[in-house]
């Protein structure tokens, strides 16, 4: 396994065919949330809380089939506070995933498409929330 944590960029194809189990953790319940600022824009559609997806790495942006989730893993306080909260529910999925060795299940349910914040507008939105 290649675990990729808070990982906010494609993995180039080719590289991608290289990895035996290329996996992330995506900070929303996919399909819902696929793509850019996950917890930003989660908050910004008023989400309290939100659950940690380990899924693999495929062409399409947080499209694979999924390992687990845990949670819920509340949004509040500031981007640290939030950040801290998911080391436990990661660290629990990444021992569970090494020795139970799961089948991920493709992605069921409606695709909703975040996109990325622009760099300031992100900057800004951190800057509101200390």
């Amino acid at each position: 396994y290649i675990f990729f944590l808070n990982y906010s960029w494609l993995v180039p194809l080719r590289t991608l065919a290289l990895m035996h189990e290329p996996i992330n953790f995506h900070c929303t319940p996919l399909p819902f949330g696929q793509g850019g600022a996950p917890i930003e824009n989660m908050i910004l559609r008023d989400f309290e809380e939100t659950v940690i997806t380990a899924h693999r790495m495929t062409a399409e942006l947080d499209a694979g089939p999924i390992y687990g989730t845990r949670g819920p893993i509340s949004l509040a306080g500031t981007k640290e506070q939030i950040l801290e909260r998911f080391i436990d529910p990661v660290c629990d999925l990444i021992t569970w995933i090494v020795t139970e060795n799961p089948e991920p299940v493709p992605q069921v349910g409606e695709v909703v498409l975040f996109k990325r914040l622009p760099h300031d507008a992100y900057v800004k939105f951190w800057e509101m929330r200390t």
